[in-house]
């Protein structure tokens, strides 16, 4: 399979593109496997807004939870885990069988 992504050079000034106004954005930062389990709970919060985002930055951490986020070919839902649990009956077969994708 392919991956494709647009990436759009930021001005020497920091300004944004004159092409992008009105458009939403997010940025996560770095720090290792913390960086992603906030940036995926930061996704799961969003929830349906997220659709409306159109401009992503992100390091280190962030971005192994941002790349998911944007190239995989599943559901949102199914990759952020959006179902909860009840902490009371956890098992290990549980966890087995219902671990989210990212």
């Amino acid at each position: 399979s392919t991956v494709c992504g647009d990436v759009t050079q930021v001005t020497g000034t920091g300004t944004v593109p004159s092409n992008s106004e009105g458009e939403t954005g997010i940025a996560f930062s770095g720090g290792g496997s913390r960086a992603l389990g906030y940036t995926q709970g930061a996704l799961r919060a969003l929830g349906s807004y997220a659709s409306g985002v159109s401009a992503v930055s992100s390091v280190s951490g962030g971005t192994w939870a941002c790349s998911q986020w944007m190239y995989a070919d599943v559901e949102s839902d199914d990759l952020l885990c959006t179902e909860t649990a009840d902490f009371g009956n956890l098992t290990l077969d549980y966890l087995d069988n219902t671990m989210c994708q990212m």
